[in-house]
């Protein structure tokens, strides 16, 4: 599914292109490494929305219900890890973690 489609930028008004394009969220803080997320996405074909916090990306998952969530783990407002658990509670999005964790 997450195959040839046409793409556009990231913003819920882009979200007019054909359902049949993929819908990707992409879950990170960083903004370098989503625009980097985003531009594979993109150039793949896929429609790419981004949140840069927990609470925003749980909220455009009920609203928006993307085929696959990309998901850092060190995000403000909800980390990670409680997306990830409010989610499994609530639907069967396919997520891909995408993080770095540093030693300590």
């Amino acid at each position: 599914m997450l195959g040839r489609c046409l793409a556009r930028p990231t913003e819920l008004r882009a979200l007019t292109m054909p359902v049949s394009s993929p819908l990707v969220l992409v879950v990170e803080d960083d903004t370098a490494i989503a625009e980097i997320l985003q531009a594979y996405l993109l150039r793949a074909g896929c429609r790419v929305v981004r949140a840069a916090d927990g609470e925003t990306a749980l909220q455009l998952v009920r609203s928006l219900r993307p085929d696959l969530l990309l998901l850092d783990l060190n995000l403000t407002r909800r980390d990670g890890f409680a997306v990830l658990a409010a989610l499994r509670q609530e639907k069967e999005t396919p997520v891909i973690v995408v993080s770095v964790l540093a030693r300590q």
